[in-house]
C-alpha cells in the first residue's frame, strides 16, 4: 500500500540544544574537572555513558593520588558495557589499584595471555574468552585454554594455518563444525580420495555438500551432482542438481529439478531465485511463453533476482513509499536527540536512540534517520518488519551526500556504486570494526588503505573519518574497475574476497552462473546484494536522492 506524507518533516536540529547532562559531560571531557564528574554520577544514574564516565573518572583520580576515591568509582563499572577504547585505561587502573584480574581478563582476554589459564572460569565464561580471542586473532592462546573444547582448537589451528593437525583433531571431534574444517583441511593436504573417506565415515549431510562443492569447483559435474544429491531434502541440494545439469546442457532435467526446488523455497528472495533460474532454463528449452511467466513471478520478489526481473521487464526496481504519519511523534524526545548529536556525541546518541526502540513512531524514525541512518533502519526493520513501508521507505538513504558526489567526480565511480557498497558493508554506520578489523563506512583494513592512500594521495591516517574512508573505498573501487576494465561483477566480488584470490576464480561468459558459482559463500551473498542495491540506488538518486 503506498501512503501519502501528510506531515512535513520539520527541521529539529535548529530547535534543540544539548540536555544538562551532555552539556556537563563536554565541559568535563575538556576541563577534566573532577567535581563535574561527580555531579554527573549523583545526577544521572543509569545513563548510557555512566560506565565510561566511570572509567574517565577514575583515571584523573589516580593521577590526583585520589586512590581510595578512584577503588569506588570503578567498583560501579559494568565492563561490558564500555568500548575496547577503554581496554588501555582499564588495564592500568586495574593493576594500579590492584583488583581482581579475572573481570578484567575475561573481558579483555587478549591483553592477559598469561593469565588465562590460572583463572578459575566457567564454561560460559571460557566460551567467551575463546569467542573474544579467535577475533583477536590470538590463536595461539586459543590452543593454550581450549582444552577439550576441539570446535575452538580446529578453528585455532585451521587459522594458523596447522592443516594436518586440524584434521587429527576433527577426525576426532563431536562436534559438526570441527568437521568442516577436517574436510577441507584434508583437501588441500592429503587430496580428495582421503576427504571423500572422511565424508563417508561421518555420514553428514554438509560434509557431503562441502564435498559436491569441491567437485564442481574443479569441473567434475558427475561427481558433484554424486555428493550433492546425498547431502540432505533442502533447497541448496536441489538448486545446485539444477544448475549442474544446466552446465551439462540437460535443461528438461534442470526444469524438473527446480520445480522441486521450488517446493521448499520459503522467503521472497528464494523464490526469485528459481523463478529466475527457471526462465534461463525454459529460455534455452525454446518455450519462451513459460520462461516469461516466470520472469513475471520473480519480478513481485525481492532480493538481487527480483531487482534483476523487473529490469529485464522494464520495471522500476524500487518503488519507495510516501508514508502517512499519523502524529508527529514525540517532539521532546526528538529534542533531547537532536541536542545530543549537537553536542557531538553520536555513540552515545545511538544508545539512547536504541533505549527508546519499542516506542518510537515512524515520525520518529524518519527525523531520526537524519542524523543516524544506520539505526534508523535498523529499528525499522526489527520494529515494524522488513515488508513494511516504514522500513521500504527508510531502507536506501543517502547520508554524506556531498563527500560522495565530490569521490564520484574525482574517481569517475558512479555515485550508486559507492552508496550500494557502503550499504552492504557497514549499513551507514562510520565506526563499526568487522572481525577481520575492517573500519568504517566501506570497511578498510589498514593495509588496504595505507596502499590506497599511497597510491591516491589521500591520507589513510583516520578511517573513522567518513570523508577519509569515502574517498580511500571509492578510490579502490576505481583501481579494481580499471584492474577488470568494467566488469562489475569481478569488482565487486574482489571488493570482498581480494583481486588476487578473484583472479584464481573460473570467469563464466554468464554472469549469473558466474555468480553463482563464486567459491565463496560470503563472496556469492555479497556480489548478490550490492548488485541489488547498485540497481535501487540508481534509480534513488535520478529522482534527487533521500
Amino acid at each position: 500500500m503506498v501512503l501519502l506524507l501528510t506531515l512535513l518533516l520539520l527541521p529539529l536540529v535548529c530547535l534543540s540544544k544539548p540536555p544538562l547532562e551532555y552539556i556537563l559531560l563536554k565541559r568535563y571531557l575538556e576541563t577534566r574537572d573532577i567535581y563535574t564528574a561527580y555531579y554527573l554520577l549523583s545526577n544521572f544514574r543509569g545513563s548510557v555513558f555512566e560506565d565510561e564516565l566511570r572509567v574517565e573518572l577514575a583515571w584523573d583520580l589516580l593521577k590526583a593520588g585520589r586512590g581510595e576515591e578512584a577503588l569506588k568509582v570503578i567498583k560501579g563499572v559494568d565492563l561490558g558495557r564500555v568500548r575496547d577504547i577503554y581496554a588501555d585505561k582499564l588495564t592500568r587502573i586495574w593493576s594500579y589499584l590492584r583488583l581482581d584480574p579475572k573481570p578484567i581478563a575475561v573481558r579483555f582476554p587478549e591483553r592477559f595471555p598469561d593469565l588465562l589459564g590460572s583463572l578459575n572460569l566457567t564454561e560460559e565464561e571460557r566460551r567467551e574468552v575463546l569467542n573474544r580471542l579467535l577475533t583477536k586473532g590470538r590463536y595461539e592462546t586459543v590452543l593454550k585454554l581450549a582444552g577439550d573444547l576441539c570446535l575452538y582448537r580446529t578453528v585455532a589451528l585451521y587459522r594458523l594455518g596447522r592443516l594436518r593437525e586440524v584434521a587429527r583433531v576433527a577426525q576426532r571431534c563431536d562436534d559438526k563444525r570441527a568437521w568442516r574444517y577436517g574436510l577441507v583441511s584434508l583437501i588441500k593436504t592429503s587430496g580428495i580420495e582421503e576427504a571423500k573417506r572422511f565424508a563417508l565415515k561421518k555420514k553428514d549431510p554438509d560434509l557431503y555438500f562441502l564435498l559436491g562443492w569441491e567437485l564442481l569447483m574443479r569441473g567434475d559435474l558427475k561427481g558433484a551432482r554424486r555428493y550433492i544429491a546425498r547431502s540432505g531434502e533442502n533447497l541448496r541440494r536441489y538448486f545446485y542438481l539444477a544448475l549442474i545439469r544446466y552446465m551439462e546442457g540437460r535443461y528438461r532435467i534442470a526444469y524438473e529439478i527446480l520445480s522441486e526446488a521450488e517446493e521448499l523455497a520459503k522467503g521472497s528472495m528464494e523464490k526469485a531465485r528459481i523463478y529466475f533460474w527457471k526462465f534461463k532454463v525454459l529460455m534455452e528449452i525454446g518455450d519462451k511463453v513459460m520462461a516469461y511467466y516466470y520472469l513475471s513471478r520473480a519480478t513481485g520478489e525481492e532480493g538481487f533476482y527480483g531487482a534483476v526481473a523487473r529490469k529485464m521487464i522494464g520495471e522500476r526496481v524500487y518503488r519507495r513509499p510516501v508514508l502517512r504519519v499519523a502524529d508527529g511523534g514525540d517532539p521532546a524526545t526528538l529534542s533531547r536527540l537532536m541536542g545530543i548529536a549537537e553536542a557531538g556525541f553520536p555513540y552515545y546518541l545511538r544508545l539512547e536512540i536504541l533505549r527508546k526502540r519499542d516506542t518510537l513512531s515512524p515520525w520518529d524514525l524518519l527525523e531520526i534517520s537524519r542524523i543516524d541512518p544506520h539505526t534508523a533502519v535498523v529499528i525499522a526493520a526489527r520494529r515494524f518488519g522488513v515488508g513494511s513501508d516504514v522500513y521500504r521507505y527508510l531502507a536506501f538513504p543517502t547520508p554524506y551526500r556531498a563527500i560522495v558526489r565530490r569521490a564520484s567526480e574525482r574517481f569517475g565511480v558512479e555515485d550508486a556504486l559507492i552508496y550500494a557498497v557502503m550499504r552492504q558493508e557497514s549499513l551507514f554506520d562510520p565506526f563499526v570494526v568487522s572481525r577481520s578489523d575492517a573500519k568504517g563506512l566501506m570497511q578498510l583494513i589498514d593495509k588496504t588503505a595505507e596502499w590506497v592512500g599511497r597510491r591516491f594521495g589521500i591520507n589513510s591516517e583516520n578511517l573513522f573519518n567518513p570523508e577519509t574512508n569515502i574517498l580511500l573505498g571509492t578510490a579502490y573501487l576505481k583501481f579494481l574497475m580499471d584492474l577488470w576494465e568494467g566488469d562489475l561483477v569481478r569488482v565487486l566480488a574482489s571488493y570482498n574476497a581480494g583481486h588476487g584470490v578473484v583472479s584464481r576464480w573460473k570467469r563464466y561468459e554468464d554472469d549469473f552462473l558466474y555468480i553463482e558459482l563464486i567459491p565463496y559463500r560470503e563472496t556469492r551473498k555479497y556480489v548478490k546484494r550490492v548488485l541489488w542495491f547498485y540497481y535501487v540506488y540508481r534509480e534513488v538518486l535520478s529522482e534527487g536522492g533521500s
